[in-house]
């Protein structure tokens, strides 16, 4: 059970006044100088099955914050520092896991793309296509980081949509080697200001199936991101999700909710 809920988690990180009607929108990264943010991420999950506690409140709750720092911008690129600087998880399935600072340096395009190389791959495919990635969190091929969402190359009207599919494979984890397998839709549903901002929000559905040694899950859900049309990040998002896991003979019901929220 421990391998499960572990595998779930890896993958639920795998990743919120309307003005009038604009021709169009070219959503594009472009930090400030010496641009510094930080998240909150967290998930919540519900299972259900035989001998699983009452599932009015969530079986499990993962909280962490995540920081981004920019390092260097470059003419068609952006060089971050991403870190996670805290994580806790609550569970009465499992005991708590130690908390690591983690640090990266990622390498993203102007359209919110990180630069895969074959070594980084080699290194570490599901973490790299999704660290702290979620459906809510736009990610699209090659994945995707907290605060960043993959863009389309082109100017979007108001309805305009897009999609992107995903895949990732890990050998080496605690919750043993599996496949992800996600496809993602998007639509920019409207211009709204908020406060000094103007934000782009964007409405996405998505599926993802999960395979492993013993089993499989299935997943499909729908969200909410938020996006500062000035600096292409991400200011807020929210995603709702059902799906089955299957294991060992046995299918078990599964809900999540997750948001990420920019932090003051």
């Amino acid at each position: 059970m421990r391998r499960l809920v572990f595998a779930l988690l890896l993958a639920s990180q795998l990743a919120p006044a309307a003005l009038a009607a604009q021709d169009s929108v070219r959503l594009r990264l472009q930090p400030p100088p010496n641009a510094a943010v930080s998240y909150r991420f967290v998930t919540q999950m519900w299972m259900s099955g035989p001998g699983m506690p009452d599932d009015t409140a969530p079986t499990m709750t993962m909280s962490a914050r995540w920081s981004m720092v920019l390092l260097a911008a470059r003419p068609d690129s952006f060089v971050f520092e991403m870190s996670r600087d805290s994580m806790a998880i609550v569970s009465a399935m499992m005991p708590s896991l130690p908390s690591e600072r983690h640090v990266d340096t990622v390498e993203v395009s102007g359209r919110g793309m990180p630069r895969l190389t074959p070594e980084r791959l080699r290194r570490d495919s599901v973490r790299l296509a999704g660290l702290a990635g979620n459906p809510m969190a736009g990610l699209g091929a090659g994945g995707s980081q907290p605060g960043l969402f993959a863009f389309p190359d082109r100017a979007l009207a108001i309805g305009t949509t897009w999609g992107d599919t995903t895949l990732s494979r890990s050998d080496s984890t605690p919750a043993g080697p599996f496949n992800i397998r996600m496809r993602l839709s998007h639509r920019l549903d409207r211009i709204v200001q908020d406060g000094e901002r103007r934000l782009a929000v964007i409405t996405s559905s998505s599926w993802m199936e999960m395979t492993m040694d013993r089993g499989q899950a299935l997943f499909s859900g729908t969200g909410t991101t938020e996006v500062d049309l000035a600096t292409g990040l991400i200011v807020r998002g929210s995603e709702t999700s059902e799906g089955t896991m299957e294991m060992a003979g046995m299918s078990m019901p599964i809900r999540t909710r997750m948001s990420l929220v920019r932090l003051p």
